[in-house]
């Protein structure tokens, strides 16, 4: 006596939907997790933050400060590194200028380029004001370097160290050193 057991496909089929459709579920869930994980904003615990449009806009904005800053100080030390040196190598000079003018003029089109939130707008006006100012300072280091004079040298040292406390006035707003 053979017996043949028959199987329908459609049986077959249904079992197995029912068991991979859930299980795909799962699987999307836990890597949209994943990667929400990962490229979350975390906060000083390491715990992800959720942030609502306007308060990412606020972090993305702190953080291009941040960076903007710190360009504007290297651009700034490289500057008072050239006046403090003496003018021996005028082309090596007039090569490094025009480095730090071809850094600035980058950064005011990021700058100008950039939306702040309305509530930063007083800290954006403190970046463009230091920006202009290390501009200053790098045509009077530029004029130094055309006419070595120890006027131009003065004149130039005077507007880098304006452009230095225009800097700490961003350095130093709340916005620049407050997470979200």
């Amino acid at each position: 006596m053979k017996y043949d057991i028959e199987i329908q496909k459609s049986f077959l089929t249904q079992k197995l939907r029912r068991v991979i459709a859930p299980l795909g579920v799962l699987l999307t869930v836990i890597g949209l997790t994943l990667l929400g994980y990962q490229i979350s904003p975390q906060n000083e615990d390491g715990k992800p933050v959720l942030l609502s449009p306007r308060v990412a806009q606020i972090a993305n904005y702190q953080r291009q400060v941040r960076t903007w800053a710190s360009e504007l100080g290297q651009i700034q030390a490289g500057l008072d590194a050239l006046l403090s040196s003496s003018p021996v190598d005028l082309l090596a000079l007039d090569s490094q200028v025009n480095q730090y003018y071809g850094q600035l003029i980058r950064l005011h089109e990021e700058v100008d380029g950039t939306q702040a939130p309305p509530t930063l707008t007083g800290l954006h006006n403190a970046v463009v004001d230091a920006m202009n100012a290390c501009s200053d300072a790098a045509s009077s280091t530029a004029a130094w370097v055309s006419a070595p004079t120890g006027s131009n040298q003065s004149q130039a040292l005077n507007a880098l160290q304006k452009a230095s406390e225009l800097l700490k006035v961003v350095d130093q707003n709340p916005w620049v050193s407050v997470q979200p």
